[in-house]
């Protein structure tokens, strides 16, 4: 079963994950150009981050 990542801002579908998946993505939104910072601790639990970018 795939989970799917959104962007915590604008809500637009970052990616697609397979568990068990481990480790931390730091991505860019395409469409509002956050950095997003992603957590992937287990399949269920997931922690994001969001951060300006200049």
């Amino acid at each position: 079963m795939n989970h799917i990542i959104y962007c915590l801002v604008c809500h637009h579908r970052l990616f697609d994950i397979k568990p068990p998946t481990a480790g931390t993505i730091e991505i860019k939104c395409p469409r509002c150009k956050k950095v997003q910072h992603i957590h992937l601790i287990e399949p269920d639990t997931q922690k994001t981050t969001t951060e300006k970018t200049t």
